[in-house]
């Protein structure tokens, strides 16, 4: 999996690709942001905030507001002090279970 704690890709590199893994909280997509939507991600070192691209947030919506927890690939971009992790990719985490239970004797 290679996923990396929230607190770990804060100190990366401008432009460094990353894979995180968590539960995805606070997601919106304002009507004043051209589609572009926004959330943060968090795991138990801390939270990062998250930034999806309409086609992006498109393919990935129903993993992201479905699934107990994601895995995310992306990006981080930092800006005048703000520091985000632009998403390209957005995978459940969730174990599957087991319709079928085995009884012991």
């Amino acid at each position: 999996m290679g996923a990396l704690p929230a607190a770990a890709v804060r100190a990366m590199a401008d432009q460094t690709r990353v894979r995180l893994g968590g539960l995805a909280k606070y997601l919106q997509r304002p009507p004043t942001a051209n589609g572009v939507a926004f959330g943060a991600l968090e795991d138990e070192t801390g939270m990062v905030n998250l930034v999806f691209s309409p086609p992006v947030w498109e393919r990935c919506r129903r993993t992201l507001l479905e699934a107990p927890a994601v895995l995310l690939d992306g990006h981080i971009e930092r800006d005048h002090g703000a520091f985000n992790v632009i998403v390209h990719r957005a995978e459940n985490l969730a174990v599957p279970t087991s319709t079928r239970t085995r009884r012991g004797r």
